[in-house]
């Protein structure tokens, strides 16, 4: 009786350690710049013609700046990268993107203000 109680006790105190509050998430999300940059090229993947040929450039080629959050963001950023695909013609290209996303307090989502591809 005694041991099936002290397991279930740990197994308890244990299953809670692992779950981070809302704000331990946003400051973790937003310390984490290669998450930040990931986000980003989802982002500008949704506006490829192709996005299963997309090959973005390294991460340590890209720009991840630090913005002002606005009132309900946990952050703000501007992502500036490169990103190889094919056009609508099937001719491989490269482009430059700049992306301006924002993570919503308390909130695991990330919106994404403006999409530039050029």
């Amino acid at each position: 009786m005694r041991k099936s109680f002290l397991i279930g006790s740990i197994a308890a105190l244990l299953a809670g350690c692992g779950q981070d509050t809302p704000e331990q998430r946003d400051i973790s999300d937003c310390s984490n710049l290669r998450r930040v940059h990931d986000m980003a090229t989802q982002f500008v993947e949704r506006r490829l013609k192709s996005p299963s040929t997309a090959d973005f450039g390294p991460f340590r080629d890209a720009k991840v700046m630090s913005l002002t959050p606005e009132k309900n963001s946990a952050c703000k950023f501007l992502v500036r990268g490169q990103v190889d695909s094919q056009n609508g013609f099937g001719a491989m290209i490269r482009s430059e993107f700049i992306v301006t996303l924002s993570k919503d307090k308390g909130q695991s989502s990330w919106s994404a203000h403006d999409v530039r591809i050029y």
